[in-house]
């Protein structure tokens, strides 16, 4: 993951407008589910699958989305 002030951030923190948060570690951009936090994980995982808007957060920077929901979605 990189945002646009941001480039590499080590941390990013997922912030659901209900206020419904996740925070993961990233190495080389990307979080891994096998070394994320399992609450964690599945915080993001729920955030992502009810959809709407949220919020990627770093020290440096943010970048807002608005998704459909991904019932679907298999990362757990």
């Amino acid at each position: 993951m990189a945002l646009p002030k941001d480039k590499a951030p080590t941390t990013v923190v997922f912030l659901a407008k209900s206020g419904e948060q996740a925070r993961l570690a990233l190495a080389n951009g990307r979080a891994a589910q096998t070394k994320a936090d399992a609450v964690e994980w599945a915080s993001m995982i729920e955030i992502l699958r009810r959809g709407g808007e949220f919020a990627v957060v770093s020290s440096r920077d943010s970048l807002s989305f608005e998704t459909a929901p991904l019932p679907d979605l298999a990362c757990e």
